[in-house]
């Protein structure tokens, strides 16, 4: 399993079932790109892998099923050392928790969903009880697992959440201890989400045309950062119960509580940030820039009655 360290060097995968594959920085991919055209190396990239707050951050570059990995290192060792000596000195990067992605051929997710409800590897087993909490409070039948295990680098028994998001995607929601409300630090989070990876996910996957990315979490704050839990609350509850594709009155109520109660926090989230999120949460393209369009009229409109109030 290889893990980004920093966003932005290129890293070679050879763990996936897809063939091998380079994980670069959007900022690095000319570069890289450039580099494999001058070997003859022959690859094709996917340039939306992974976002980040709302942006494009990681594109995946595929080799194919039987490229000359000693070359692909050599080369990636080039470009890394360039990279490196144009960079200023910092002080070493701290360590933040990974974020992991699972993305599958969508018409083999339904095959890599029933190796997850089969006999598990690795130890790891099942939260039934908590994933059918998780579905009524969310008012839907989402796609969630939650496994648990004793992972030994933590010493503590583990729930990982696992959710669909978007056409064959899966990601890792949370990473908790289960019989204590005491947190994980970094490194235990961390070594729990690659145990699942290596344990559990990479034996289900298999055979299948997929890949796990794992890349340290972004700096920049998520939209549910920027929101109060009120605020979040409301968000959750209008894309639990929305119709996605054709919008009823009152689902527009439960967006516009949600645009005035954003307001009255004088929220910063950009049109972007939420355009993002909502697509990540399944919003087909012409809603989701229906309910950006009204965010930023009502913004708009609030903002102008809050200065005329201001001075009267």
């Amino acid at each position: 399993m290889n893990s980004l360290e920093e966003i932005g060097r290129p890293t070679l995968s050879t763990d996936g079932t897809a063939g091998p594959y380079i994980i670069v920085g959007r900022d690095q991919l000319e570069l890289v790109r450039h580099e494999l055209l001058a070997a003859h190396i022959p690859h094709d990239v996917d340039e939306d892998a992974v976002r980040l707050n709302g942006k494009p951050a990681l594109a995946v570059i595929n080799l194919g099923y039987d490229p000359d990995l000693s070359k692909v290192r050599s080369l990636l060792d080039r470009v890394t050392a360039a990279l490196n000596s144009r960079r200023p000195r910092h002080r070493p990067p701290v360590e933040r928790e990974l974020e992991l992605v699972i993305q599958v051929d969508p018409k083999e997710m339904g095959q890599l969903t029933r190796r997850l409800e089969a006999d598990l590897p690795g130890g790891w087993g099942r939260r039934r009880d908590l994933e059918e909490r998780m579905k009524q409070a969310l008012s839907r039948e989402p796609v969630v697992y939650c496994f648990f295990k004793q992972v030994p680098p933590t010493g503590r028994e583990v729930a990982v959440w696992l959710q669909a998001r978007g056409r064959g995607e899966l990601y890792i929601s949370s990473v908790l201890p289960l019989q204590t409300r005491e947190p994980f630090g970094v490194d235990l989070y961390n070594a729990a989400l690659r145990d699942f990876q290596k344990t559990l996910i990479e034996p289900v996957s298999k055979g299948l045309n997929a890949r796990a990315l794992d890349y340290p979490s972004p700096d920049e704050p998520s939209l549910e950062d920027l929101l109060s839990a009120e605020a979040l609350h409301r968000l959750r509850a209008f894309n639990a119960t929305a119709n996605k594709t054709s919008l009823h009155p009152l689902d527009l109520q439960r967006w516009h509580a949600f645009i005035t109660k954003a307001h009255r926090d004088n929220a910063a989230i950009s049109s972007d940030a939420l355009a993002s999120w909502l697509e990540d949460e399944g919003w087909p393209e012409p809603t989701r820039k229906q309910l950006v369009d009204t965010y930023e009229t009502a913004r708009a409109v609030l903002s102008a009655y809050d200065d005329e109030l201001i001075a009267r």
